[in-house]
């Protein structure tokens, strides 16, 4: 029991991070985020 909840609340604080990160850099960085996938995809 105590694994599982545990677990569970990692991927909860894991999904809040993110969701609480991306419009912060979406914000202050509107041309980087663009440019930096565009690397990824062009590898």
């Amino acid at each position: 029991m105590i694994k599982t909840s545990l677990k569970y609340l990692t991927i909860i604080f894991v999904l809040f991070s993110q969701l609480s990160t991306s419009p912060l850099l979406l914000a202050k960085d509107p041309k980087q985020i663009p440019s930096f996938r565009i690397r990824n995809l062009s590898g």
